[in-house]
């Protein structure tokens, strides 16, 4: 699109925008303040029609008294004559008073006499009973104090009135009341007719509970309060409605007063708004026309000029553009020359540095065979395998692939890689665009399995090929591990049931028989000692693998450790009449250690070599002074010559949930406790052993002088 399109285009919308924005607020605004003017009148008109009616109240209120204050009445009442009432109430005193009712009611709420009065209509006929009905069922308004007076609206048999009620007194005023003097006004169509002529309005009023009450009036009904008790509504869009609700003369809601005229305010408005809207159009579009033309003359036609001599300079090679004017072109044109001899020097200066350029070439190509190398380099250092492949051939492999698979890198590169593995050959799996992880089970050129975890990881590259990078690593340790964990849980789990078990079974038992209370206490201390032991063994376990375990030590003679240990294991071996005794060297040998710890070790060991000895047998804790690479060590042994381990089980005793021989039970978690607790004095526990002749475990801690430990060593085995 030219540049002079695009200018009128953006005129236009300016223009469009800027008059839909104005029309959008005079609207709002104007619009605003007629509507509200309308609603101000509308309500100003209700309040007249309210008001209208409020001073009939009052009017009849006033009138009222000068009739119920009179003695003639007065004694016509209290004498019950209903004569002398008739001879004064002839039409024309209802017509002169401007009442269509009246009652005159004996002090018992009895009605002496009534007449009602309507020229129009027989309503008189059904009005006179109706009410008197009415008294009878609510005589509220006829118990008045002395000197008061009630007046308001009221809706009797359907049809809404207005009701003025007075004691009827002496002509001062006084008492007592003979009895009650009820004036009323129909509010019918003629009536309201009446009003709407003398107010100049259109008034329509409705009972709240009539049934076949309008729309408008039913919506207006649920809305008003007597909080807000006006509204005004417009009708349709010549006629605006005001409503009002008004109370009867007990307070509570009872006729719907409507006023209604036309909008004529409004219309104006709207009319106002149409010729404001009108005379913007004009007046932008007579404004949009004159900047197109100063636009077309000061701008876009020098713009063409230099569009013209721009292209002319394409044509001939001449670098130079004419001046005229000192606008903002001219700055533009003179920029232009500029830029033109800038071009002019960098030609001469891009021929020079394109010869530079291909000696940057040729170092950057040198460069980037160093950086190739160094990556082969850490490829070929990388611990774990690394294949390339490229549409399910293998283009490289690194050493350490080479070496897990131990196949020669020149059997592998050329070669599809399903030949080791299809899951990764691209036409018989799918073309995965995220790393494929996954783990598998392979065979090596020697023939053993290896379990390998691998990732394979598509690289996007701009041919149509499928390239892959493959990352393989050995997990055959961590299956082995977790395998062993597995077992170890398992182990766990069965070792806890069978005390449990017997638990279980001891205390129904001791239901069945509890004479036998003393065995079966016996039984289960025994169970829960047992059960006891396992749960600490597995803390012990539990603190060891995850570095948890304190050490408090300090330095101590190793001699009363053994003594000790010694002593309170003569009960066990009595029981099976073993022989266990300690041969101690005289010389006090003193160790930087945990006293608790190394007690649990020695126990374990020696607890360990009664389980296993036959009756009868013997068991000797040996303590001696030894050297290790010129570091004197305290040397501690445990000799049994009880069943022996076999040389396959050997290598297995330190393992957790271990046992030699599952006829002689035990947890299997001793020696694995006592080989941690070692190490992390930094010592070591050894073990020889011939079957059918006996076992032999050595314990070997630094030795300590004066608190120092000997050896160099230090105390990072303290955690």
């Amino acid at each position: 699109m030219s540049l002079r399109r695009k200018t009128i285009l953006m005129m236009s919308l300016m223009l469009l925008g800027l008059a839909l924005l104005l029309y959008l607020v005079f609207r709002t605004i104007m619009l605003d303040s007629y509507a509200s003017l309308e609603q101000q009148i509308t309500l100003r008109n209700l309040d007249r029609a309210s008001n209208s009616i409020s001073r009939e109240i009052e009017r009849m209120g006033r009138s009222i008294h000068d009739w119920s204050s009179w003695n003639t009445i007065y004694q016509a009442v209290q004498d019950k004559d209903a004569s002398e009432l008739v001879d004064n109430l002839d039409d024309g005193t209802f017509w002169s008073l401007n009442i269509n009712l009246m009652l005159f009611v004996e002090e018992d709420n009895q009605l002496l006499y009534g007449k009602a009065v309507d020229l129009d209509s027989n309503w008189q006929n059904k009005l006179l009973p109706t009410f008197e009905q009415y008294i009878q069922s609510d005589p509220r308004f006829l118990r008045l104090a002395t000197g008061t007076m009630t007046s308001g609206l009221l809706v009797v048999g359907g049809e809404p009135m207005i009701i003025a009620s007075r004691p009827i007194l002496h002509n001062d005023d006084s008492g007592p009341a003979a009895g009650t003097l009820i004036w009323g006004r129909h509010l019918g169509a003629q009536e309201l007719a009446d009003f709407s002529e003398a107010l100049k309005l259109s008034l329509e009023m409705h009972s709240l509970n009539d049934s076949q009450l309008p729309a408008d009036f039913q919506r207006e009904r649920d809305i008003l309060t007597p909080a807000s008790n006006q509204a005004v509504q417009p009708l349709d869009e010549r006629t605006v409605a005001g409503y009002v609700r008004l109370d009867d003369i007990y307070a509570q809601p009872t006729l719907l007063l409507r006023t209604t005229q036309d909008r004529e305010i409004y219309a104006q408005g709207q009319q106002s708004l149409a010729y404001l809207v009108a005379a913007l159009i004009v007046v932008g579009i007579g404004f949009g026309v004159g900047m197109l033309v100063l636009i077309e003359r000061s701008i876009l036609s020098p713009l063409a000029r230099l569009r013209d001599r721009v292209q002319h300079i394409g044509a001939t090679d001449d670098l130079r553009l004419p001046i005229s004017g000192s606008d903002e072109l001219a700055q533009v044109t003179a920029s232009i020359n500029t830029m033109l001899n800038t071009v002019s020097q960098s030609r001469a200066a891009l021929q020079k540095l394109n010869s530079d350029l291909e000696g940057r070439v040729a170092e950057r190509t040198r460069e980037l065979e160093g950086q190739k190398s160094q990556l082969q380099t850490i490829m070929d250092t990388m611990g774990e395998g690394l294949v390339y492949s490229v549409d399910g051939i293998i283009t490289y492999v690194n050493r350490a692939f080479v070496e897990l698979l131990q196949y020669p890198s020149a059997d592998l590169v050329g070669k599809p890689f399903a030949l080791l593995n299809a899951e990764l050959d691209p036409t018989q799996t799918p073309v995965f665009k995220t790393p494929h992880q996954y783990e598998t089970r392979l065979i090596r050129r020697n023939q053993s399995a290896i379990h390998l975890a691998i990732t394979a990881t598509p690289i996007n590259q701009a041919d149509m090929h499928s390239h892959r990078v493959i990352i393989i690593r050995d997990i055959t340790q961590e299956r082995a591990d977790k395998a062993q964990k597995d077992y170890f849980f398992a182990r766990a789990s069965h070792d806890l049931r069978s005390p449990l078990s017997s638990i279980m079974t001891r205390l129904y038992m001791l239901g069945k028989k509890p004479e036998q209370l003393d065995t079966h206490l016996a039984i289960l201390n025994q169970v829960s000692n047992q059960m006891m032991e396992l749960i600490n063994d597995l803390l012990d376990i539990s603190r060891l693998e995850q570095g948890g375990m304190v050490l408090n030590r300090r330095n101590l003679v190793l001699q009363s450790v053994v003594e000790q240990v010694v002593e309170v294991q003569k009960a066990d071996a009595a029981l099976k009449r073993q022989q266990l005794c300690a041969d101690l060297v005289e010389t006090p040998v003193h160790v930087y250690a945990d006293p608790t710890r190394l007690n649990q070790v020695v126990t374990n060991l020696v607890s360990n070599a009664i389980h296993y000895t036959s009756e009868g047998g013997q068991i000797i804790v040996r303590l001696e002074l030894g050297e290790r690479d010129t570091i004197p060590y305290a040397c501690l042994q445990v000799i049994d010559n009880g069943i022996g381990i076999s040389t396959e089980q050997q290598p297995h005793i330190f393992d957790p949930f271990y046992r030699a021989s599952d006829e002689h039970g035990g947890s299997g978690l001793g020696l694995y406790i006592v080989k941690e607790i070692v190490d992390l004095h930094g010592g070591e526990v050894t073990v020889e052993s011939e079957v059918g002749k006996g076992t032999h475990f050595t314990v070997c801690l630094a030795l300590t002088d004066d608190n120092v430990l000997l050896g160099g060593k230090t105390l990072a085995a303290d955690r």
